[in-house]
C-alpha cells in the first residue's frame, strides 16, 4: 500500500491511520526492545560552535568509558562534525585509539552525514555533499560504512530523500519529527521508486530519557510506566521497537546498564537489548508487510523557517558557486591547465554544510547566526575566485577568429543549451 502524504500538516498526521493498526497485538518481534543510546549533538544551540563542539568530547569521552566497562553498552555518535573535532582534539591520545577500536567492533556506531542539516531548504546538491563528506571520513579515518542516517530533530524532509539516501547506500533511516503518529516502521518511497526503511519516533527523540532509564533507581511506578509508553509504541508495528536513549547535548549514564538488566528482570515477557542503530535495523529489515509512504513531508517549524530570511540565500549561493567551480576546476585538471583544489573544495563544503544546520535562536544565538553567515560567505567568495580562475585558464586560451577582434568568452555551467541575453564588460 502507498498513500501519499498530503503537503497539509492535517492530511499527513492523518495518513497513517487508515486501517486498524492500533488494534496490533504485540508479538515476539514486538517484544524486543533494542536501547539505543545516543546524544543528539546540536552544534551552535546550547552555545557557541566551539562550546558545543567541546561538549561533544566530554560525551564521546564519557562513552568510550561506559563501553570500556560494559562489554553490552552501545552509542551513536550522530554528526562526523564532532567525531572529526574529537579526533583532532585528541590526536595521539589513547582515548582515541580506544573509539577507532569501539567503531571498528560495531559497539560505537558513527554517522553517514556529516551535520545535522535541514532537509527541506537546501539545494539538493547540499543533502548528497552531506553524505558524501560523512561516508568518506567514516570510510576513511574508521574503515566502516555506516548505514543508518539518525535525523534527529529535522523538522521536514524532500520527497527525493529515499532516492539520496539508496544511491549512497545508505538504506536505513531514524525519523524523529512529522512521521506519521500511528505507524512507527515503515518504507518510505521517492518518485523514483527508491524505498529507505525508516524508524518514526512516535513518542520523541528523548523517549527514553522520558522514561528516566539513567535515573539512580527506577520504583514500581517507573516500571509501569515505562511498560505501558513501550506497549502503547507496540501497538504501531509488527516489528522489533527502537528506543533511542538521549538528547540535546547529554552525557551518558553507567545507571543505563543496571537498570536495563532491572527491566528485563521485571518487565517479561519484554525483552530489552543495547543495540546501535544499525543492529536495530537488521533485525527490523526482516520484518515483512511493512507500510510504505512517500510524498513531502513539510517542516514543522514554519515560524522559524520564516525568521530566518537572512541565512537562506547565502546558503543557496553557497552551494551553486562551489558547484561551478567544481566543474570547471575538474575541466581544467582534465586538460592539464591547473591542479584540483581537492582539500580546498572539501573545506569549503564543510563551511556552507553548518550553515545548514538545523539550529537556530539557541543559546550559541547571533554568535550562531553570525558564524553561519560569515561561513557562507567564506564558502562564496573563495569558492567564486577558484571559479573565476578557472575560467579565465580557459578563456585565455580560445583563439580570436582573426586578427585585431576582441572575444567574448562564454560559459554554460549546465547541463542543457541556452539562448540567455550576455552582459559582458569589455575593457
Amino acid at each position: 500500500m502507498c498513500f501519499k502524504i498530503s503537503y497539509i500538516t492535517f492530511g499527513l498526521f492523518a495518513f497513517c491511520s487508515l486501517g486498524s493498526r492500533a488494534q496490533i497485538p504485540p508479538t515476539a518481534d514486538t517484544n524486543n526492545v533494542y536501547v539505543v543510546p545516543f546524544s543528539h549533538l546540536d552544534l551552535m544551540w546550547a552555545g557557541t560552535r566551539e562550546e558545543c563542539l567541546s561538549r561533544g568530547c566530554r560525551i564521546i569521552t564519557k562513552a568510550i568509558q561506559i563501553a570500556r566497562r560494559h562489554p553490552e553498552f552501545r552509542f551513536l555518535l550522530e554528526d562526523e562534525v564532532f567525531v572529526a573535532n574529537y579526533l583532532e582534539a585528541h590526536r595521539g591520545s589513547p582515548e582515541l585509539d580506544q573509539l577507532k577500536s569501539l567503531v571498528k567492533e560495531g559497539r560505537i556506531e558513527i554517522a553517514p552525514k556529516w551535520a545535522g542539516i535541514y532537509q527541506n531548504l537546501p539545494r539538493g546538491e547540499a543533502l548528497v555533499r552531506n553524505l558524501v563528506y560523512g561516508k568518506l571520513f567514516a570510510r576513511e579515518i574508521f574503515h566502516v560504512d555506516p548505514q543508518v542516517a539518525h535525523l534527529c530533530d529535522i523538522p521536514g524532509f524532500t520527497e527525493q530523500l529515499p532516492q539520496i539516501y539508496a544511491k549512497s547506500d545508505t538504506p536505513f533511516m531514524v525519523m524523529t519529527r512529522m512521521g506519521p503518529p500511528d505507524c512507527s516502521l515503515f518504507h518510505y518511497r521517492s518518485p523514483d521508486g527508491s524505498t529507505e526503511l525508516v524508524w518514526n519516533t512516535i513518542k520523541g527523540y528523548g523517549w527514553g530519557v522520558g522514561l528516566g532509564l539513567h535515573r539512580d533507581k527506577l520504583g514500581e511506578t517507573n516500571l509501569a510506566n515505562i511498560a505501558r509508553s513501550v506497549a502503547q509504541v507496540q501497538a504501531t508495528t509488527t516489528g522489533p521497537i527502537y528506543l533511542g536513549w538521549g538528547t540535546d547535548l547529554f552525557a551518558p549514564s553507567d545507571n543505563l546498564v543496571s537498570n536495563v538488566a532491572l527491566l528485563n528482570l521485571s518487565l517479561s515477557p519484554l525483552r530489552f537489548h543495547f543495540a546501535t542503530p544499525d543492529e536495530y535495523f537488521r533485525v527490523a529489515s526482516k520484518v515483512t508487510g511493512i507500510a510504505e509512504f512517500s510524498g513531502e513531508i513539510p517542516s514543522s517549524w514554519a515560524n522559524l523557517l520564516t525568521s530566518m530570511s537572512q541565512l537562506w540565500p547565502p546558503t543557496v549561493l553557497a552551494t551553486d558557486t562551489l558547484l561551478s567551480a567544481e566543474k570547471f576546476a575538474a575541466i581544467n585538471y582534465a586538460l592539464g591547465y591547473a591542479d584540483y583544489p581537492q582539500k580546498e573544495f572539501e573545506s569549503l563544503w564543510k563551511c556552507a554544510l553548518e550553515t545548514m544546520d538545523h539550529n537556530n535562536f539557541g543559546q550559541g544565538g547571533n554568535i550562531g547566526d553570525t558564524r553561519k553567515q560569515e561561513y557562507a560567505a567564506t564558502a562564496t567568495m573563495r569558492g567564486g575566485e577558484i571559479l573565476r580562475q578557472m575560467l579565465r585558464n580557459l578563456a585565455e586560451r580560445v583563439q580570436s577568429p582573426f586578427p585585431r577582434s576582441t572575444p567574448i568568452v562564454v560559459f554554460n555551467p549546465l547541463s542543457w543549451t541556452r539562448d540567455d541575453v550576455v552582459k559582458a564588460h569589455v575593457s
